[in-house]
């Protein structure tokens, strides 16, 4: 019997709500996106055996659901599962590839800046258990009515998405936090004057300002075009 199944990325707050800069809520949002596309082209994947990527719907799936494609993606997928593929063991496999997908970028950034200006185990320790996956399905019969069953496994996956997984986080006594969030320790290591002030221009931190890993792949991952400030969004309607 196949199965109506639906699945939700995350973080939305890390990712989108956490931000400073006009730049680190654009790749949030981008980061959210290429998530999703990851575990949208692994559901595609299985339209051949009988399923059925509902949702998001792209034109061209095996074009649009490359990394770096222009389709952007929200963080809700919904599909038909064919019969030969169970749920409760296929949806780990859509998690690695959000996992993978999220590592990859991280690690972009981790080559283009300076070793010495990032504490590299606090790094690698934070970019364990970022993504977030919760996924819900129900048994779609030839006499169920699509409507309901749509209905229905959405409400288990807001459901799944209330009993949220809370790991454990162990700090670091004496270091300091994010500024954007004050969730993680900060991830660059104390400098000399000099180095610091390198290090805050090549990154375009703000006098001061702290970031963990999350941060830090928001602030420089992506392309090097320029973002409008915060505050000349602001100013805009009244110039």
């Amino acid at each position: 019997m196949p199965y109506l199944f639906a699945a939700s990325v995350g973080p939305v707050q890390e990712f989108i709500a956490a931000a400073r800069r006009t730049r680190d809520l654009w790749f949030g949002s981008y980061l959210l996106s290429e998530l999703s596309k990851a575990v949208a082209f692994a559901l595609q994947s299985t339209e051949g055996a009988g399923g059925q990527l509902i949702f998001p719907a792209p034109l061209q799936p095996k074009v649009d659901l490359q990394p770096d494609s222009p389709f952007s993606a929200s963080n809700v997928m919904l599909a038909i599962l064919p019969d030969q593929i169970e749920p409760s063991r296929f949806w780990k496999d859509l998690r690695v590839a959000a996992e993978d997908r999220w590592k990859a970028l991280a690690n972009q950034v981790y080559a283009d800046i300076r070793r010495e200006w990032v504490a590299q185990d606090r790094w690698d320790a934070q970019l364990a258990n970022v993504v977030e996956f919760y996924a819900a399905w129900i048994p779609l019969g030839a006499s169920n009515d699509y409507r309901a069953c749509r209905a229905r496994v959405m409400r288990l996956l807001a459901g799944r998405k209330a009993t949220r997984d809370f790991p454990a986080w162990l700090g670091e006594r004496g270091v300091p936090k994010s500024s954007l969030d004050g969730a993680r320790e900060t991830v660059f290591v104390p400098l000399q004057r000099e180095q610091t002030l390198e290090r805050a221009t090549a990154l375009k931190l703000s006098d001061g300002e702290e970031l963990d890993a999350i941060g830090l792949v928001k602030r420089c991952g992506g392309t090097r075009r320029q973002y409008p400030s915060v505050v000349r969004i602001a100013a805009d309607p009244w110039l």
